[in-house]
Formats: structure tokens, C-alpha cells, sequence
């Protein structure tokens, strides 16, 4: 059998091809050791905090006003405008009046049940909230008619607040007075507080309540 025989011109064409495939791959080594890594991208996430001050006003057969006070831990996403958090309340005393004859004083703390979460849209600051509402003691004439450390609302309240379109938030940061709207927040029934659950449930729980929050950068010193 005879063997083909390769032609010097195949030859070097086989020899620059494999040249160039190696030079290439080395060229392509050597970019990639020296190349630059892309840059990070910036990230949108910042912190939000904010001292809080407001108040809730009870419109049920206990009516009163009951105080907000504390702080809000949370995280911003600039580049969607969204946010969400926890409230670090302190406990109050509320100055009520019962079916409009009784005045009483209700030791009141908010127990959230879920984060706290909001967005930040055209200008306008909104807040999503849920949470049981918790009397420790209920003190009537001198005297503790009801309580105790189980005794709260059966259902949590929601409550949805935003900002006034008219007044336009420039930077959530800085925070911003957020009210509900329409028919405001319901307080459920009461549970666990003593021999006058039943009573009080009946008198407590309603819809219509209102609340009002201030959002502001923490004081400094």
C-alpha cells in the first residue's frame, strides 16, 4: 500500500494554523491574568431609623387617647422604596373613659406580630403595621378591675398609614407625620383579662379608632 505523501505546503499550513491557535490562547491567558475586574455594583440598601412619637385615639365604648413613644430599627431599599423594620414601643398609661361615665387608667404595650413594612413612592411615606394590644392592668377607682400578664386583643389590629400627598417626602430618611385614613384601625375582643372579660369585650372592641405617628431622625446627644 502507498503511503500519501504530505505536501510541504499542507505542512506549513497545519504548523501556522496550530501557531496561531496556541498564540491565541496564550494572548487570551495573559489578558484575562491582567484584565480588570468589573466594578461592585453600589448597593441600595441603607439603614432607617427613626425616633417615634404619636398617639392612638380609642373610639369604642372605652374612649381615650393612648400615647406612641419609642423607636424604628429597620432597612431601606432605595432602588425599589421599600422598607421594613421593628417598633421598640415603651409601655404607657392610658387616661380613658368607660361607656363615657368611668374614668380608668389602662396600662397599655403593643405586641407586634409581624415586621413592620412600608414604601416610599411619589413623595409619599406609607407604613403597614399589625399588632395586639396588650393591658397589663386596668385601674378604676383606686382599685385593679382587670388585667394580667395574659390579657390582650384575640386578633391583631392593623394599622395603615401614609403620609399627606401635599406635603411630598424628599428623602424617607428624614422621615415624615403619617396618619390612617378612612375607617382607621378595629380593636378586637379582650382575652385573658379576668373575671370582667366578657363585659369588657363587649365595650372594648370596635373599628373607626384613628392613629397619628411622627417619623424623625434620631436625636443625637
Amino acid at each position: 500500500m502507498n503511503t500519501p505523501i504530505r505536501r510541504p505546503s499542507t505542512i506549513k499550513a497545519v504548523a501556522a494554523v496550530a501557531a496561531a491557535m496556541a498564540s491565541g490562547g496564550l494572548a487570551s491567558t495573559a489578558a484575562a491574568a491582567g484584565a480588570t475586574p468589573p466594578a461592585s455594583t453600589p448597593s441600595t440598601t441603607t439603614p432607617l431609623r427613626f425616633d417615634v412619637h404619636g398617639s392612638a385615639q380609642v373610639r369604642t365604648g372605652i374612649r381615650g387617647t393612648v400615647a406612641i413613644d419609642g423607636t424604628f430599627d429597620g432597612t431601606l431599599d432605595r432602588s425599589t422604596g421599600t422598607f421594613s423594620g421593628a417598633f421598640t414601643l415603651t409601655p404607657t398609661v392610658a387616661h380613658v373613659v368607660v361607656l363615657g361615665l368611668v374614668p380608668a387608667d389602662a396600662d397599655t404595650t403593643w405586641l407586634f406580630t409581624e415586621p413592620v413594612t412600608g414604601t416610599w413612592r411619589d413623595g409619599v411615606l406609607t407604613l403597614h403595621a399589625a399588632a395586639k394590644i396588650r393591658h397589663p392592668r386596668l385601674v378604676a377607682f383606686g382599685h385593679v378591675i382587670a388585667g394580667g400578664p395574659t390579657c390582650s386583643t384575640t386578633r391583631p389590629s392593623v394599622l395603615d398609614l401614609r403620609s399627606d400627598p401635599a406635603s411630598p417626602v424628599a428623602d424617607p430618611a428624614d422621615g415624615a407625620t403619617l396618619t390612617t385614613s378612612g375607617q382607621g384601625f378595629a380593636i378586637s375582643a379582650l382575652s385573658g383579662c379576668g373575671w370582667l372579660d366578657g363585659a369588657l369585650s363587649a365595650i372594648a372592641a370596635g373599628t373607626g379608632n384613628q392613629a397619628t405617628l411622627t417619623l424623625s431622625r434620631p436625636q443625637v446627644g
